[in-house]
């Protein structure tokens, strides 16, 4: 393949290839990809990104097809939220092993209606999908890791919390009714009192009961959830990679300083390099993304601050 001429700008890339000209406007799936593939001089990729149609042709392997820019996953649509995430993602150069996953599990989910609903769910805000295939959403607890229900359901980091699916509520009519309950970012900052605690729960979509109508589909019932960590900030509204995290296990001389840090103020932990508070905070603390918190060090206490308690 010859090298490509082309000119970007704001809203267009025009480019030449092989003698052909082809323009792709800013807003197409494949705007960003190309631009991205371009910029970095990654000629061999540029081909597959002309067209929506020849990215996700390039991309679909196994069980999965695509016939006019739909995906089919062995001869069935995908359902169109999930068709567009994965056009976008396929499109911008991303990894949409995350969707991959997340589809096949939730083929599992035993409910017609559950498997229809989780999407609605998924279009909040800051509600990504794990690398795994599962998915990552907010709950509010009381100080001392209990739910505010009934103050007897333990949510300590690593806690695996389960119940038989037909003991939870599956009419989405009613919004507080038996069964685990998890959500948006904006539900559970509103949920429970000032002193709450904000956790990052694992839910499997095998394991999505129910997503009651009210409060705009910002919450569902789950049978099953893993507390992941603390709350440190909004997560993306993508896909998120917790194997990006740091390890669980932790040195001796690691151990050492965190036991140092646990007991110093405000004022003393803003003496510490930030990389140190980083790992301070994912490592000890378990705070979800600690490392990619925005706002640099002033931010980073806070979280730290607040899952201090």
């Amino acid at each position: 393949m010859n090298e490509p001429v082309y000119t970007i700008t704001r809203e267009s890339i025009t480019l030449v290839l092989d003698g052909t000209t082809h323009t792709v406007r800013k807003g197409a799936a494949n705007f960003e990809g190309l631009r991205s593939a371009l910029l970095s001089e990654n000629w061999p990729a540029i081909p597959g990104l002309l067209t929506v149609a020849s990215a996700i042709e390039k991309w679909a392997h196994g069980d999965f097809t695509v016939k006019e820019e739909q995906v089919l996953y062995r001869g069935d649509p995908l359902p169109e939220e999930l068709n567009q995430r994965l056009i976008q993602m396929v499109t911008a150069g991303e990894d949409p092993t995350s969707l991959v996953r997340f589809w096949e599990r939730l083929l599992k989910n035993p409910s017609y209606r559950s498997v229809q609903q989780l999407f609605a769910f998924l279009a909040q805000e800051g509600i990504p999908i794990d690398k795994d295939g599962t998915i990552l959403a907010y709950k509010s607890i009381r100080p001392d890791y209990m739910d505010w229900y009934s103050g007897t359901v333990s949510n300590t980091i690593g806690a695996v919390l389960e119940m038989s699916r037909n003991k939870i509520s599956d009419d989405p009519h009613h919004a507080c009714h038996y069964g685990f309950h998890v959500g948006a970012l904006a539900y559970a900052t509103a949920f429970g009192g000032e002193d709450k605690r904000i956790i990052i729960v694992r839910v499997d979509p095998e394991d999505v009961v129910c997503v009651p109508y009210d409060c705009s589909q910002q919450k569902m019932r789950v049978c099953r959830y893993v507390v992941v960590g603390h709350y440190g900030e909004q997560l993306p509204s993508t896909t998120f990679d917790s194997t990006e995290e740091p390890e669980t296990q932790v040195s001796p001389y690691w151990e050492e300083q965190y036991q140092a840090l646990d007991k110093m103020t405000s004022l003393e932990l803003l003496t510490e390099h930030l990389e140190t508070l980083r790992k301070y905070a994912a490592n000890h603390l378990k705070i979800v993304g600690a490392s990619k918190i925005r706002g640099g060090k002033v931010a980073l206490l806070q979280a730290i601050l607040n899952a201090r308690g």
